[in-house]
């Protein structure tokens, strides 16, 4: 790492296999916090935003690996605006050579359809200008310890996926913007723990219903929520005729989540709608 100045918190998500205390064991300069159980992404980084002491959280997947050069050029950038709240890296499919997996992304405020810039395409340098995004991807990121307390950590209500593009959308209800740092380079192997879980399919349609309930503007809510579940259930039945069987379940089971919890979320919304009245 070119960037020196940093603190490392290891989050030990409910693993059985003494892999936190191997770590220990090996690296002295790394804090780990232990967590009984698995307690969903989302929990788990909060709880080593609490641990920490930085102005800055620098978030990491267990799957990434890092330039490095990755921090400091993050935090070249976020030191560059007053305005710039949350910065993420270009980051590349793991097992591929320059296959890009996220260059930042774009969201549709009316369904929260989100579209991830660059996926899947190989890095012809059509990606190499720093810009301002609705989101950048949460597997490797920085963000303002400012905005974490304005707006409230990561939402622990997902459990997995969309507590990024959440919380970005938060910091840009607050006033902040989020770039894309291209000169910030990370590889991602990507949803491993979800895959290795089995919800994948569960987890992101789950998110993005829930995503919709608490951000979509009033008169698009509903519509919006409509577009989400009629394509969680058409994609779940593509995936079964691709012989995922249990997708139809996992739509379902996403879908009414979403109805149990309703009341809940829509307290949220109501307290993630008050935001914007707090700008900086």
């Amino acid at each position: 790492m070119t960037f020196r100045n940093f603190e490392v918190i290891l989050i030990d998500n409910g693993s059985t296999d003494g892999s936190g205390q191997a770590v220990l064991d090996t690296f002295q300069n790394v804090r780990v916090v232990h967590l009984d159980r698995n307690m969903g992404y989302g929990k788990a980084v909060n709880q080593g935003i609490v641990a920490s002491e930085g102005i800055y959280i620098g978030v990491l997947d267990n799957d990434t690996v890092v330039d490095p050069s990755w921090l400091s050029e993050l935090v070249r950038v976020i030191d560059g605006d007053a305005n710039n709240g949350i910065v993420g890296s270009k980051v590349y499919f793991h097992s591929a050579d320059r296959i890009i997996y996220s260059a930042g992304g774009i969201l549709d405020q009316r369904n929260g359809l989100a579209r991830v810039l660059g996926m899947g395409s190989r890095d012809s340098g059509k990606f190499d200008q720093l810009r301002e995004v609705d989101w950048v991807d949460g597997c490797a990121i920085l963000i303002k310890r400012a905005v974490i307390e304005k707006a409230g950590y990561f939402d622990e209500g997902y459990g997995f996926y969309r507590e990024d593009i959440d919380l970005c959308q938060k910091a840009r209800m607050l006033g902040y913007r989020t770039i894309y740092v291209p000169t910030s380079i990370v590889w991602h192997k990507g949803s491993t723990t979800s895959t290795k879980l089995g919800l994948k399919f569960y987890y992101l349609h789950r998110s993005w219903i829930r995503y919709v309930i608490i951000h979509s503007r009033r008169r698009y809510v509903l519509l919006g929520v409509l577009f989400a579940s009629l394509l969680t259930l058409g994609e779940s039945i593509a995936h079964v005729l691709r012989g995922n069987r249990g997708a139809i379940q996992q739509a379902i089971g996403a879908l009414a989540w979403n109805f149990v919890f309703l009341p809940v979320t829509l307290a949220y919304r109501r307290k993630v709608r008050r935001l914007g009245k707090g700008r900086k």
